[in-house]
């Protein structure tokens, strides 16, 4: 059940990122804007990959959990984050679009040391 849990918030990670992004891309560039967006698309989705790949792997319940946590507060992150930046901002700036490249390093500096620490209590449990 866990397993199927993180597979959905998976697969919302995903559209929930792509979605956002695409929603506030500029597409001025017309056909030239579609690598720019995919670039940003696949760099936000990054952290989330590492808690699918041990969606598969991992058999005890303690480590799915944290997985399953992991892409929980991933959205959430990301949902505040782009939020506050794009949606909720009244003073929009032209720096704004960092937000692209700063928010999902953010992301990837958090998702390592906890996929590992998933690894590492499914080694300590077995």
């Amino acid at each position: 059940m866990v397993r199927v849990l993180n597979w959905i918030l998976f697969i919302f990670g995903l559209a929930l990122v792509a979605v956002t992004i695409a929603m506030e891309a500029d597409t001025s560039l017309g056909v030239f804007a579609i690598p720019a967006i995919g670039f940003f698309v696949a760099l936000a989705f990054l952290p989330y990959v590492p808690f699918g790949v041990l969606n598969r792997r991992l058999d005890r319940l303690a480590p799915l959990m944290v997985c399953t946590l992991a892409l929980i507060a991933l959205s959430a992150f990301w949902i505040w984050g782009f939020g506050s930046v794009f949606w909720w901002n009244e003073q929009p700036d032209a720096q704004d679009g960092l937000a692209l490249v700063v928010f999902p390093a953010y992301m990837i500096a958090a998702a390592g040391p906890i996929a590992v620490g998933a690894w590492a209590l499914e080694r300590y449990l077995s």
